[in-house]
């Protein structure tokens, strides 16, 4: 397995949008992981905070392994403005 894993480097495709949620999801399989499984992951905005959920569902006949680490990068140094 790649350093860092190998989540970033698949594409997402787009399960649904709204006007303050957005749902992802990678459909790709990775090359060299021996399990099936699905990630998904759930973009809220709520005022002025965002959260993120991420689902992980075995698909497979046995127990996996799965660690998760999510982060922005330099979303601590950002200044986000209103576009109103």
């Amino acid at each position: 397995m790649p350093k860092h894993g190998f989540a970033r480097l698949h594409e997402w495709a787009m399960e649904s949008a709204e006007e303050d949620r957005v749902i992802v999801e990678q459909r790709k399989q990775t090359d060299g992981f021996p399990y099936r499984y699905g990630f998904r992951a759930c973009f809220t905005l709520q005022e002025n905070r965002l959260s993120v959920d991420y689902t992980v569902t075995n698909k497979d006949t046995q127990t996996i392994e799965r660690y998760l680490g999510g982060h922005v990068p330099l979303l601590h140094r950002a200044r986000l403005r209103s576009s109103n």
